[in-house]
């Protein structure tokens, strides 16, 4: 653990996307920052390592990446461009949504190790502090400043940090630490398989594919090198009675598909089904005066949205300016960050309802039944600070 300084002024837990673009942004703005990112397991670079699910990058992504100050060098990477989505949803006719009518142009279809790489190097060459194989210990605040315990294999670190952003995900851990709440929407999981074409197949299934069944909807996507993605998305419940994890269950409901079958033809299987979380969520506390949570850690979307990393970004770079103004004693960025954050996730659950709605067919199975209202206790929600509880019209 050869860490710079023993003092900080921001800590940042978890080194995905919305860590990086948190601490890029707050370099950025200001260089002489000392800002340390803690990520609990070992860097996987590119080309290395297992495979990761989250390789759709949306066209208003490049607001985000200009203002950061990445899209030069982002441009350099050369990822796939994404024209827009196919899907069978609402009709077993498959339809095209074109990126073209949007005023950002194209998105991109990402190798998702590669861009987390580059999204870790771009950190580093700011001066970012990073370390892996790092977890947090124990932990007090004494007069607005943290005194933290970090171990990594059997040595211990103390530090001192006047601020902690937490972007560990879903788990949102030190948030959850804090005693806030994790709220969730929904139970859905992702069941998904990695394949891969022969060397010189012309696969000419390129894209991202979503088809809607009676239990849920598929997914899938062309990736890197000739490998491929299928999920299937479900409820947890769903899921464990269907026994989708299966890998003769997933193979079965996947060739009786329609569409998502024809595009696995001469592919081969790259390890077994896997299952993980996918549900929507919020935190009931989303800041305080001396820490916030961005990412995932925040809210996360369901991957219908394809704003994963979109949120990842955004949140990073509003969560920034947000601590910028708490280091120089001015709370306002933090109910401002909350501000945005609200908003974002009423107008995420409305439009998440409206695309549920569309699809008509299976209304009376209980996925979908599930998805046919919209909860008014949940789009209404007002997150709170703990020092100051507030609620944003």
């Amino acid at each position: 653990m050869n860490l710079t300084h023993t003092t900080y002024d921001v800590l940042i837990l978890g080194g995905g996307i919305a860590a990086c673009a948190t601490a890029i942004a707050l370099k950025k703005n200001r260089p002489e920052l000392k800002v340390l990112v803690v990520e609990r397991k070992p860097r996987i670079k590119r080309n290395k390592g297992s495979m990761r699910i989250g390789e759709s990058l949306s066209p208003q992504s490049f607001q985000y990446l200009q203002e950061l100050g990445l899209w030069e060098a982002f441009q350099e990477q050369r990822f796939d461009r994404s024209y827009g989505t196919s899907a069978a949803w609402g009709s077993s006719q498959m339809y095209q949504n074109e990126f073209m009518l949007s005023p950002f142009g194209y998105g991109w279809n990402l190798d998702r190790k590669a861009f987390d790489d580059f999204m870790i190097s771009e950190a580093i060459e700011k001066d970012v502090d990073i370390t892996f194989n790092t977890q947090l210990g124990d932990y007090i605040e004494i007069d607005k400043t943290w005194e933290v315990c970090l171990h990594k294999n059997e040595r211990v670190v103390r530090i001192q940090a006047r601020f902690i952003v937490d972007a560990t995900g879903k788990k949102a851990a030190f948030a959850c630490s804090q005693g806030v709440i994790k709220e969730k929407v929904d139970s859905l999981v992702g069941a998904f398989r990695f394949y891969e074409f022969p060397l010189g197949h012309e696969n000419t299934s390129q894209g991202i594919l979503i088809e809607s069944d009676v239990n849920g909807w598929w997914y899938s996507t062309h990736l890197a090198r000739g490998r491929f993605l299928v999920a299937y998305m479900t409820d947890a419940d769903i899921a464990r009675e269907t026994n989708l994890k299966n890998n003769v269950v997933f193979e079965t409901e996947l060739h009786a598909t329609r569409h998502t079958g024809l595009r696995l033809i001469g592919a081969k299987p790259l390890g077994d089904v896997r299952l993980g979380a996918a549900h929507s969520q919020y935190l009931s506390t989303l800041a305080t005066e001396n820490w916030l949570a961005v990412g995932d850690a925040a809210m996360s979307y369901d991957p219908l949205s394809s704003m994963g990393m979109l949120k990842g970004l955004s949140s990073g770079l509003f969560g920034a300016y947000a601590v910028l103004d708490s280091l120089q004693g001015n709370n306002e960025g933090i109910q401002k960050y909350i501000h945005v954050m609200q908003s974002q996730w009423n107008s995420y659950m409305k439009k998440r309802h409206s695309y549920y709605l569309e699809e008509q067919r299976f209304s009376e199975t209980p996925f979908w039944k599930r998805r046919a209202s919209l909860p008014q206790n949940i789009t209404n929600q007002s997150f709170k600070t703990t020092y100051h509880e507030t609620s944003i019209a």
